[in-house]
């Protein structure tokens, strides 16, 4: 990419000495992918967390979440990498002993308690984000086979997840949990439950961090006022408190805490807290800012992490309208000529310079990359890859 970046650098000289089109040179790249929004053809990813230390209100102490709850919801994913596996020697006993014994516990504080996996479709747009993570030790399971060693590098395979979810699903469903209390755990697309039959409907996400939402309105649907989510995952919560406030319209004593973090690094947020102190507007369009800044299926922007993009948010907050729009309505059609994509474009221009006054992003280009001697990974793509 150095090397592409410094033909740039040579181009733009060269296109200086033989009197060409400036403002045209700053419209294209000298390359398949832009270097501020690509590394090598694959995404950039930054730090999704940092987000989280901008929504919370500063200098506050942590609130304590209640003792009891309606339901509790589960990223299944994480508590089988947070549970222990090495008092257990086989998928059985680790289902018997280890995975419903959590639920058990659970079920002590709460009326109903549901688990939501993760699914894993070939060719999916979350590859990139998986193949990160690394390849995983392949192991058939089944109720008979032995755990293996390494817990963490098992859990790295798709299909020794896939497989394990299955098995622990279909022990769930034919354990006798007390008449009292209700479980919910996802198979696929559908969702088994220790009442008999699911009144949810089928369900094609891949990713549990969205589904975790349809089974909160699910459970609000059913009179349940306090929830609490347990995820490793920031998406969740920036998830959350979009659609907050149009949860509470429907059930205004709704409350949700979500458990952010699995035993020692775990933290609890408050979403009613989070959304009172950020205010509705600034709610509503979190999630497509969280997007639009990098998430595991879009890129982030090269040297631009979340608080950078909280800053220039809070410089330009101009851009809620659009963010709000395209939050509401994700197939609105944009083209360059939209005021909607000239608020995101504008934005961008806040994100690498708050100074600056143009509107268009190939302007910046140019003003960014002659006059403040910035790198071309550290200028905005241009507007035709936005």
């Amino acid at each position: 990419m150095r090397s592409d970046c410094n033909l740039f650098s040579r181009l733009y000289i060269a296109t200086q000495h033989r009197c060409g089109d400036l403002d045209e040179f700053f419209m294209h790249e000298n390359q398949p992918y832009p270097p501020s929004l690509s590394e090598f053809g694959k995404l950039r990813f930054g730090k999704k967390s940092d987000l989280l230390t901008c929504v919370k209100p500063a200098n506050t102490e942590q609130l304590n979440p209640p003792p009891i709850y309606d339901c509790k919801i589960f990223d299944g994913a994480a508590v089988v990498h947070a549970l222990p596996s090495t008092t257990v020697f086989t998928f059985d006993s680790y289902a018997e002993n280890v995975f419903i014994p959590f639920i058990l516990n659970h079920l002590q504080s709460s009326k109903r308690v549901d688990i939501v996996w993760d699914t894993y479709k070939a060719s999916s747009i979350k590859d990139s984000t998986r193949e990160k993570r690394g390849n995983g030790q392949r192991r058939k399971v089944s109720g008979e086979t032995k755990i293996p060693p390494n817990w963490k590098a098992f859990l790295q395979d798709n299909t020794s997840k896939k497989e394990l979810f299955a098995l622990l699903t279909s022990r769930v469903a034919n354990f006798q949990f007390p008449e009292n209390k209700e479980v919910n755990v996802t198979s696929d697309e559908f969702v088994v439950t220790s009442r008999g039959s699911s009144d949810m409907q089928r369900c094609y996400h891949e990713e549990a961090d969205t589904r975790i939402a349809l089974h909160v309105q699910h459970a609000l649907d059913k009179g349940c006022k306090q929830v609490f989510v347990r995820t490793v995952n920031t998406d969740v919560l920036i998830i959350f408190i979009g659609l907050f406030n149009d949860m509470i319209t429907s059930c205004p004593s709704v409350a949700i805490w979500i458990g952010l973090g699995m035993r020692k690094y775990g933290q609890y947020v408050s979403v009613n807290s989070t959304c009172a102190f950020l205010g509705s507007e600034t709610s509503r369009a979190l999630p497509m800012l969280h997007l639009f800044t990098g998430w595991d299926t879009t890129s982030c922007f090269f040297g631009k992490g979340k608080k950078s993009a909280w800053e220039a948010w809070k410089s330009f907050p101009d851009v809620t309208e659009a963010l709000t729009l395209l939050g509401n309505h994700p197939y609105y059609q944009l083209d360059v000529d939209d005021s909607i994509f000239k608020l995101l474009e504008r934005f961008a221009v806040v994100l690498y310079d708050k100074t600056s006054n143009v509107i268009d992003v190939n302007e910046a280009r140019n003003e960014i990359f002659t006059k403040k001697n910035r790198t071309l990974e550290n200028t905005p793509p241009p507007t035709q890859v936005h």
